[in-house]
């Protein structure tokens, strides 16, 4: 049984883009993907809220850590994207700290956290309201 994993809550319009196995009743595992809606992480970057966002016609998706509600953004997702969405989590996060001069150890700390996925449509107001904020900003600056 996993201890540590990262909860991705999407919203009910990012959902319906996701393979329905995502969201399966059953924990299902399809390579280091567990699919089910879950109870709390251990894990430090546990959880985050994640949103579809349509951009000059292009899909994209933002994130944000329920936390310290740090953004990530995924720009240009199609529709067999979506079903990747673990390799493209992990690599936006990864380059996101590497851009931002993330020293060895921390990019080290992060890449031993990047543990299981997990989905659920559970959201919280708060966090998107945050995320309303950021989707603003995005849309201003294009």
């Amino acid at each position: 049984m996993l201890t540590s994993f990262i909860t991705i809550h999407s919203t009910k319009k990012l959902a319906a883009k996701f393979p329905k196995a995502f969201f399966t009743a059953q924990p299902e595992q399809v390579g280091n993907v567990v699919y089910l809606n879950t109870p709390a992480s251990k894990n430090p970057l546990g959880h985050w809220h994640a949103n579809l966002l349509l951009l000059q016609r292009c899909q994209c998706v933002l994130m944000v850590h329920d936390e310290t509600r740090f953004p990530l953004f995924i720009p240009n997702l199609r529709k067999d994207d979506f079903a990747r969405f673990e390799f493209y989590f992990r690599d936006v996060l990864m380059n996101t700290l590497l851009k931002l001069d993330a020293s060895e150890q921390q990019m080290e700390n992060a890449s031993r956290l990047l543990e299981s996925l997990r989905f659920d449509t559970v959201c919280n107001k708060s966090v998107l309201g945050t995320m309303i904020q950021m989707t603003g900003d995005v849309k201003y600056l294009l």
